[in-house]
């Protein structure tokens, strides 16, 4: 972590000389970069945003990720829960995996968090750095010294409005109208005002039945609601998503909570919060994927397929034992599923197995 290098060079020799699984570097500036913490004398930090698949919420997490019970031995689908099915145990393993739906999620969010960057935050697209981090999702940084000198607390301020974190509706236009109705300023044309006029209306438009049940609406409420949509495209200009029938001021919080959340972008809070954060280098490999971690403008993040654009083994093959793999696409192939079989695979497949420990080669 207390390392300096004086050119680009002296970097390049070091990795070949050492090898190491990951590369970092710092994301603060400091007088001295190669003394003890307390001794660096720190500069300032770019502004860090992190996407990973991990922290959205997606369905997929239910039907691939799986926990398994350290006492007894069961396995079981989805998050971990406090302790055990079966038996009561706490000592659960969690596994998780990333599908092309949790990765096309994190691009989504990521896209979200530039949109709000940009157009609430005012940050051209000149200080901004996409990278995508070789596994799991993307870093979004803010390499500008308008945000070097930040502390923890401005920063802080900066991850509560992108996530919406304490948004009281009542001071975004939406105020207590006739019989404790929601009024919505559509004209609003800045910051959460604007996004939650947009994030409402979407949201009544698209939310299915089992969706608009959860947050409290009755069950006459959302035959309601799917009248309305129905009626919307002969006659537009009558539907007003303000007044329904059986929804009250306390439901329509709820929705509008929750139209906000779906317009916030789901980022690693203690990332951003950090001014001594470490990024993963670009250029460098991912350790548990052996993916590039790669520099993205944001015009490219758009058609951006990390699972063929960041593949950096092109040549070659390996013969494997796999022990345990579920079906995954890398490059121009897709493989698996693998249950404890030898296979022969391009290199590329065989380190993405080898660096998350599912395989070993064969004759090692």
């Amino acid at each position: 972590r207390h390392r300096k290098f004086d050119s680009e060079d002296f970097l390049t020799a070091f990795l070949a000389a050492n090898g190491p699984s990951d590369v970092y570097a710092s994301a603060a500036y400091y007088l001295n970069p190669e003394l003890e913490m307390d001794r660096k004398g720190w500069l300032g930090a770019d502004l860090i945003f992190d996407v990973d698949a991990d922290h959205v919420e997606t369905p997929c997490k239910r039907l691939h990720d799986r926990w398994k019970c350290s006492d007894c031995g069961r396995v079981d689908f989805g998050a971990a829960p406090r302790a055990c099915s079966k038996c009561g145990g706490q000592r659960l393993e969690q596994h998780r995996e990333i599908c092309e739906q949790c990765l096309q999620a994190a691009k989504a969010e990521t896209r979200k968090l530039i949109d709000i960057l940009m157009e609430d935050f005012g940050f051209d697209e000149m200080e901004m750095e996409v990278h995508f981090t070789g596994n799991r999702g993307y870093h979004t940084l803010i390499v500008s010294d308008r945000v070097h000198s930040l502390d923890q607390l401005a920063r802080k301020e900066i991850v509560d409005y992108v996530c919406a974190t304490g948004l009281r509706p009542e001071l975004h236009n939406l105020t207590r109208g006739n019989r404790l109705r929601w009024e919505l300023d559509h004209s609003a044309s800045f910051g959460w005002s604007r996004r939650i006029a947009r994030a409402l209306e979407h949201f009544m438009l698209t939310a299915d039945r089992s969706e608009l049940s959860r947050i409290g609406i009755s069950k006459a409420a959302i035959e309601e609601i799917m009248k309305k949509r129905r009626d919307l495209a002969a006659h537009p200009e009558k539907i007003d998503w303000r007044y329904v029938s059986g929804i009250g001021e306390k439901t329509w919080e709820r929705i509008v909570q929750r139209a906000a959340r779906l317009e916030s972008s789901q980022i690693d809070t203690v990332v951003t919060t950090d001014v001594h954060r470490l990024v993963r280098l670009p250029g460098s490999l991912h350790g548990k994927t052996a993916l590039k971690v790669q520099t993205l403008s944001i015009d490219e993040l758009e058609d951006f397929d990390p699972r063929c654009d960041s593949v950096a083994f092109q040549d070659g093959e390996v013969a494997l034992y796999v022990e345990q793999a579920e079906r995954f696409r890398l490059g121009m192939g897709d493989y698996g599923p693998f249950r404890q079989e030898s296979v022969v695979l391009p290199d590329a497949a065989a380190m993405f197995l080898l660096c998350q420990g599912k395989a070993r080669v064969i004759g090692d």
